[in-house]
């Protein structure tokens, strides 16, 4: 699989809300981790969740920084993602991206003994997908190809 240089690239704001979904939290609950005791700071977080997962990536873009530590995900992805988004011709590599649970070569999902996931076969021009995704947790066909750790960016995206 190699880097996504197609039209149909992930937004910011679904890469976000896939990978907050994913860890198993609701906007309410990130703001609850990230907006501390005070009513007001939840709401001002839940306000900014929602608007980034809407993709309104400027206003809420000093979140990205607090939700570091909420929930997984890939600052370097999101980042590719948002340099994508402001320019679509631009030919910026985007990872491939599991297109259920938005995990990557760099922030792979894990199940419950720690195993990373690997990418599920799928067919020609469809999405990646990751075995942790696939409903009986095993590939329709093939063998899976564990997703390599890379030494940088670059490798990554041209990996697979």
């Amino acid at each position: 699989m190699n880097a996504t240089t197609s039209a149909a690239v992930m937004s910011p704001g679904t890469y976000m809300r896939k990978r907050r979904e994913a860890a198993g939290f609701s906007i309410d609950e990130i703001a609850m981790m990230v907006g501390g005791k005070s009513a007001t700071g939840r709401a001002e977080i839940k306000n900014l969740v929602e608007r980034l997962e809407a993709g309104e990536v400027g206003q809420a873009q000093s979140l990205v920084y607090q939700l570091v530590g909420a929930f997984s995900f890939d600052e370097r992805v999101y980042s590719a993602l948002v340099l994508r988004a402001a320019d679509p011709d631009s030919r910026v590599p985007i990872p491939p991206i599991c297109r259920v649970c938005a995990c990557s070569f760099f922030d792979p999902c894990h199940d419950l003994q720690g195993e990373a996931c690997g990418w599920a076969p799928v067919g020609e021009g469809e999405e990646p997908l990751c075995t942790m995704c696939i409903d009986d947790g095993e590939p329709d066909s093939g063998e899976q190809q564990p997703i390599p750790a890379a030494d940088n960016d670059a490798e990554a995206c041209n990996a697979a």
